[in-house]
């Protein structure tokens, strides 16, 4: 089928073609939205297992200059990980897996990062951290799921799908009533 009759201004069509920029635009500011990929410039591990420390930060896992950090108020502390744990980036998202490969934490959550603020990093990775990411540090030994309702987040993500939905469902009509008179 051509363009040319898709678009056909002689009968009643005109009322769905204007629905089509609309359509499209929700469509696309949908896809655009959830695509920006995440980069991971420095994740530091702990070279080898020590004493688990017990301290409590519930935060909200965030990728700040390709820094994975846990924001909660003014505090910002960069995470550094157990021995084993690696990360998967998986659009703009960055997941967190734990030493049987199974993913533990993903930017935007909230979690409790047990373990504690640390002064230096040099000795439990064996190397200074990068100079974009500064302390201040904390030490993970474990991560659990945390009970902080993030309204932005849910108001984005549910913002997103039914603009996603509603571009879909307009662009449905469209050829469903342009396949009804063919």
């Amino acid at each position: 089928m051509r363009l040319s009759t898709l678009i056909n201004f002689s009968n009643n069509n005109h009322r769905i073609l204007r629905l089509l920029p609309i359509c499209l635009l929700f469509s696309l500011s949908a896809i655009l939205t959830s695509c920006s990929p995440a980069f991971v410039s420095y994740f530091p591990v702990q070279s080898k297992a020590g004493a688990s420390l017990l301290a409590l930060n519930e935060g909200k896992l965030q990728l700040e200059n390709g820094c994975l950090r846990s924001h909660l108020g003014d505090i910002s502390y960069l995470l550094i990980w157990p021995p084993g744990y690696s990360y998967h980036v998986s659009g703009n998202r960055v997941n967190i897996l734990n030493e049987q490969h199974v993913i533990v934490a993903s930017t935007g959550e909230f979690k409790v990062f047990t373990g504690g603020e640390i002064t230096s990093i040099a000795q439990y990775i064996g190397v200074p951290p990068l100079g974009n990411c500064a302390g201040p540090y904390w030490l993970v030994s474990d991560i659990s799921e945390s009970y902080i309702f993030d309204p932005v987040r849910w108001l984005f993500d549910t913002i997103s799908v039914v603009v996603f939905g509603i571009g879909m469902f307009g662009l449905w009509m469209l050829a469903r009533d342009r396949l009804k008179k063919s």
